[in-house]
Formats: structure tokens, sequence, C-alpha cells
């Protein structure tokens, strides 16, 4: 492992094997999965966990176009814009509205409080249209990137949907510096990897030859 800005980084046998995966679907991508190993071997920086967590965010968010599925505009848009707008609605109620700041007051509705509660209500409507659009767009990539020709259950999709989610709402409020340790933090990436892994390049067909392996030897043991 590395221990400052400039070592090398060793990676290990899974990491490199899904490294090889992420260079087949995209270039661009492998190289943002290596910008967070390396960032986050670079044991004297103090911000590792929070840059590697928005290295593995960004990556995520770009797997849906990789993957070539269609994405709705939900899935493209950021609340933050939203929330944007509404705080300078705020800035111009309280400084040109009637409203006084108190939560008991029953004036008038005028018309700089009236176009902030519209900003507010076009927020609320934006989350659940993000959010869904964001779940669509990850069942969209898990039904592709399904290699069998049987379709998954509809709530085995669904637990893997759900678990993408949240990897990517962890490593999403992590990038945010919300408070988190290295053993829980590592405990994330490393069960995302196996996931992500998996999810490229699934083993099925090798699992099944260990286990006729198993049997058959012991089979000729018993005899």
């Amino acid at each position: 492992m590395a221990t400052g800005e400039n070592a090398a980084v060793v990676l290990e046998p899974m990491q490199i094997q899904l490294h090889k995966a992420l260079r087949v679907k995209s270039e661009a991508l492998a190289r943002m999965y290596m910008s967070a190993i390396k960032v986050f071997s670079q044991s004297d920086n103090e911000d590792r966990i929070h840059l590697t967590a928005h290295a593995i965010r960004e990556m995520m968010g770009k797997l849906p176009d990789v993957i070539d599925v269609p994405i709705e505009d939900g899935a493209k848009q950021r609340l933050g814009d939203f929330v944007n707008n509404v705080n300078q609605e705020w800035t111009n109620m309280c400084a040109k509205g009637r409203w006084p700041g108190d939560p008991k007051w029953n004036g008038e509705v005028d018309g700089v409080l009236r176009k902030f509660l519209v900003k507010i209500e076009s927020m609320l409507g934006a989350e659940v249209k993000i959010k869904r659009g964001r779940k669509n767009a990850v069942q969209a990539v898990i039904r592709k990137q399904n290699f069998s020709s049987v379709p998954l259950p509809s709530d085995i999709e669904d637990l893997k949907t759900k678990e993408w989610i949240k990897y990517q709402d962890y490593f999403t409020t992590t990038a945010h510096y919300t408070p988190t340790d290295e053993p829980i933090f590592l405990d994330y990436l490393k069960h995302f990897e196996y996931f992500l892994l998996n999810w490229l390049e699934p083993r099925t067909f090798e699992v099944h030859e260990d286990i006729m392996k198993i049997i058959e030897e012991g089979e000729s043991n018993a005899n």
C-alpha cells in the first residue's frame, strides 16, 4: 500500500480485475476508478476519504451513459440547482415581502411570498422526479447487464437497484463531508467493488465449474 502522494499504488487482484472490466466499458471510467484508489492510498492526505468518495460517486453517475441506456431528464437534473433558486427567492422575500419572519404570522400572501411558495412546490416536485429518474436509470443498467437469457425476477432487480442506490447515497454524502470513519468507508468501498465487478463481469460459469469439480472430487474420494 502506498504511503505518500507520489508512492506507487499496489492494487489487489480483485481491483486489477475490476480495472480491466471498467476499461472494456470505458477508459474514462477506468481512469476515474484509478484516481479514486490513488487518492485513498495517500495516507498523509486528510481529505482522502471524502475525495475518494467523490471520485466513486462521479464514476457511478457516468455508468448509465457508458452502458448506453435511455436516461430520463429527471436523472440528469441536480436538486442543488433548485435549492439555489429557492435561496434566491427567500432572500427576495425577506427583503421585499410582507412576511416578518414570524412562524405565527397570519398576514396576507403577497406576490413575493406567493412566488417563493411556487418555487418550494417546484423544488419538491423536482426531488421526486430526480429520485425516480435515477432509480429508473439504475434499473435500466441492471437489466442490460443481465447476461442471462432469463430476465431477473422483479423483486431481485429491485434489491439490486436498492443496493446500488445505497452505495451511491453513501458515497455522495461522504463526498459532501458527512462524518464517517475509515473502517466503515472501507466496508462500503470493498463491497461496492465486488458488486460492480460481478455486475460487469459475472463469474456464473466459473463458479459452476468450481462446484462441479468439488462434487466430482468428492464422488471419486467416496469410491
